[in-house]
């Protein structure tokens, strides 16, 4: 992934960041944090957090991470983050 150019550095509220995720991506995560104490911390910080900067580390990490457990696939990430 690129770096994003200053038009695509975008800050989100934790309800427009997550609303970037389409109902079943969300549902998704939200089984597996059930199951994945790993994903259910990602999960925590993410909503804990005042917002999000789309090409900030708590994103780039919790979306990277979402692609590595196979709950993203790094297209959507891609459109999550900067579409």
């Amino acid at each position: 992934m690129s770096n994003p150019t200053p038009e695509q550095q975008r800050w989100f509220t934790n309800l427009e960041f997550l609303g970037r995720f389409t109902a079943e991506e969300r549902r998704a995560i939200w089984n597996a944090a059930k199951q994945d104490d790993a994903v259910a911390d990602i999960l925590m910080l993410g909503l804990a957090a005042q917002g999000v900067m789309n090409d900030g580390p708590q994103a780039l990490a919790l979306t990277a991470d979402l692609v590595l457990r196979g709950l993203l696939t790094e297209e959507r990430r891609t459109q999550i983050l900067y579409a």
